[in-house]
C-alpha cells in the first residue's frame, strides 16, 4: 500500500513533519519501507491554504492512506473526501511505516483545528484584571 508522510527529509530515517500542510518534503513510500517518490512541498510557504492545497497534491498522487502528526479540518475533509486513511504518525517516517504495517497505527478521525487566530485570547478584552473582583479601591474614600 502507497501512503504519503509529511517529512523533515528525504531518507526513512527523517522525522515526521509537525506541520502537514508546511512540510518540507511528502514521502511517497509503500508500507515495505521503500520510497517511491520524494516531493519538495510546494506549498510550505504559502500565505493560506497550506493544508488544503497539500492535501490536493497527495490526493493526485493516488496513495491510500496519510500518516502526520497533525491535519487541520479542511485539509482532513479533502482526504476523507477522496477516500484516503489517516493515521497519526511516529516520531520517524520508518517508525511509522513500521507500525503502520502491522496496523498499529491510530487512525484519525477528524482535523484539529489551528490554534486561535491573531489577537483572540482567552482574556476578556478591555475589562482589567481587577474589575468587579472586590480587591479594588471600590467604596474606599482616598
Amino acid at each position: 500500500m502507497e501512503v504519503a508522510i509529511p517529512s523533515t527529509g528525504r531518507e526513512l530515517n527523517s522525522q515526521v513533519s509537525d506541520r502537514f500542510g508546511r512540510c518540507t518534503y511528502i514521502l511517497i513510500a509503500d508500507t515495505n519501507g521503500e520510497i517511491k517518490e520524494v516531493i519538495e512541498n510546494e506549498f510550505q510557504d504559502a500565505a493560506s491554504g497550506a493544508g488544503v492545497q497539500t492535501s490536493q497534491k497527495i490526493a493526485n498522487k493516488k496513495v491510500k492512506a496519510v500518516v502526520t502528526k497533525n491535519i487541520g479540518p479542511n485539509a482532513f475533509s479533502i482526504l476523507e473526501n477522496s477516500n484516503i486513511k489517516i493515521y497519526e504518525a511516529l516520531d520517524t517516517v520508518k517508525e511509522s511505516l513500521n507500525k503502520l504495517e502491522s496496523e498499529e497505527l491510530n487512525e484519525i478521525n477528524q482535523g484539529k483545528p489551528r490554534g486561535k487566530p491573531r489577537g483572540q485570547s482567552n482574556k476578556q478584552s478591555g475589562k482589567g484584571q481587577q474589575r468587579n473582583t472586590g480587591t479594588g479601591n471600590k467604596g474606599k474614600d482616598i
